[in-house]
């Protein structure tokens, strides 16, 4: 009787404290929803359907964690706060979240919710990029290629572009394209240069049209063309890209592959020196001066 009535007191021992350790969970999983919560008073927001989020986040469910995450990031239904965003980013990161993963890398990068640190931005980067991310492959390409948070190393930037351009990330299959064309992380090669320039560039990556047409201004791994050397440079630079821009202008000053065109110059170099282009604001004075004095 004495071993049944021990027995007895044991359990009961062991379920209070079970108890005890469940009612001090509550209370906090509670105090934190509760606190969540009075930051929606601000918003006009579905109220009882984001108190059922935040409820839960605070339990656990990573899918909620990350979702809580991107709310507080861009301030829909609740206030802008990146300390909340990365805090919720973490939990879901933490339980193995490939989504959250990269959110918590470029919460690094830029310092937002925590301290900048490159270091840790390419740690999260990483665990999200084995796992087929494909924009945390491109970034921890950009991190490889620039030295940020991790040893500089062209050949690490190559690996890491290679996998999302073959996913058909256009921003990695343009820097692939700039390796190949430059010779870094791997042997010079422009037949594939283009090949990667014009995956690119079918996607509406102006950089890329650009280089193409630099490719077959020069005959680089194709035909000398500069009909179509101009035509895709000019393409890029309806794209806004800057440097476009500013040649097309040169190509029409110059009238070497154009019949010269002044007017048009002068467009392009506005185009360009609008966009903060000092070289192509330089030569816009350049013309208008010519032009005033022609006049």
């Amino acid at each position: 009787m004495l071993i049944i009535a021990a027995v007895i007191t044991g359990t009961f021992g062991l379920i209070a404290i079970w108890y005890q350790h469940y009612l001090i969970k509550s209370k906090r999983l509670s105090a934190e929803k509760n606190s969540l919560v009075k930051t929606l008073h601000s918003k006009t927001v579905n109220v009882p359907k984001l108190s059922k989020l935040i409820e839960k986040a605070a339990q656990g469910h990573k899918q909620a964690q990350i979702k809580l995450g991107w709310l507080y990031e861009k301030g829909k239904g609740v206030d802008l706060n990146y300390t909340q965003a990365a805090k919720w980013y973490r939990k879901a990161a933490e339980q193995g979240d490939v989504k959250a993963q990269y959110h918590l890398g470029q919460m690094y990068v830029k310092g937002k919710g925590v301290n900048q640190d490159y270091t840790k931005a390419v740690k999260w980067y990483y665990k999200a990029a084995v796992l087929g991310h494909l924009e945390a492959q491109f970034q921890l390409g950009q991190m490889c290629a620039a030295g940020k948070g991790v040893n500089q190393s062209y050949t690490q930037a190559f690996k890491w572009y290679r996998k999302a351009a073959e996913l058909g990330h256009a921003k990695a299959q343009y820097q692939l394209g700039q390796m190949y064309a430059k010779g870094k992380g791997i042997n010079k090669d422009y037949t594939k240069a283009l090949k990667w320039y014009r995956k690119a560039a079918e996607q509406g990556e102006a950089r890329a049209q650009y280089h193409l047409g630099r490719m077959y201004a020069k005959g680089n791994g194709v035909e000398r063309n500069l009909t179509i050397a101009v035509s895709k440079i000019r393409k890029a630079a309806e794209l806004g890209y800057v440097e476009a821009q500013f040649n097309l202008g040169q190509i029409y000053e110059n009238g070497k592959c154009l019949t010269q065109d002044l007017n048009q110059a002068e467009y392009w170099y506005r185009k360009a020196a609008k966009q903060g282009h000092l070289t192509a604001k330089k030569s816009l004075d350049n013309l208008r001066a010519k032009l005033s004095t022609e006049a």
